[in-house]
């Protein structure tokens, strides 16, 4: 258990300090929002309905916005050009999206993603996920990174808007990389959420936006 939980400390610290490793094995698809079928809705932001089948690889679940840099009001991508924000013009629905994930049951893999302003919410199957760090980027983004053990061959995989009325909660480069060695026993798993890793559950930017 020991050699377990040092090998996942191991690997957040790896995968906070390089990008294009965890990129390289991810197994979520169109990581960075960059693929699909943008179109200006207003100030080089695009608005997804449920439903729209626009952003490559991911279900619109709830209305989103998809930014491309450098949007009318000054914000930019944390990788590549474009972005997601769930709070979509700071309306009060819960914005998500899903994507469903080719996983192993039993294996356990690391979830990273950018964030800028509150901290976008992550469910797999239903289940949340709790932070276990967050790495600044520069002045507005932060990699942030979970865990999950794999219960089944396919895993839902949910990014969604967890406090409504918001209007910056961004996301991009989100990541899904397996652990190479063995799956981490789910009492492990909790220890480290509660250890003290979970570090910043919510932070809010100085960033504002206008219509």
């Amino acid at each position: 258990m020991k050699a377990t939980l040092v090998s996942i400390l191991a690997a957040l610290v790896v995968l906070s300090a390089t990008v294009s490793p965890a990129r390289a094995s991810s197994i979520s698809l169109n990581d960075s929002f960059e693929a699909g079928a943008w179109a200006n809705t207003i100030q080089n932001y695009m608005q997804l309905s449920p439903g729209s089948t626009a952003l490559t690889g991911w279900a619109i679940v709830e209305e989103v916005v998809w930014g491309l840099t450098l949007t009318g009001d000054g914000h930019y991508a944390a990788q590549g050009d474009y972005f997601l924000d769930l709070s979509s013009f700071g309306a009060t629905s819960v914005g998500a999206i899903e994507q469903v994930l080719s996983t192993t049951p039993g294996q356990g893999y690391l979830v990273s993603l950018a964030s800028a302003g509150v901290i976008a919410g992550i469910q797999v199957d239903g289940l949340g996920l709790a932070p276990l760090m967050s790495t600044p980027i520069d002045s507005a983004w932060s990699t942030v990174m979970y865990f999950f053990n794999a219960v089944d061959s396919s895993t839902v995989l949910r990014v969604y808007n967890p406090l409504p009325g918001y209007d910056i909660i961004f996301v991009d480069d989100l990541n899904v990389t397996p652990l190479d060695d063995s799956p981490v026993p789910e009492p492990l798993s909790m220890l480290l959420v509660g250890s003290g890793l979970a570090g910043l559950i919510v932070r809010r930017r100085a960033w504002g936006r206008t219509q």
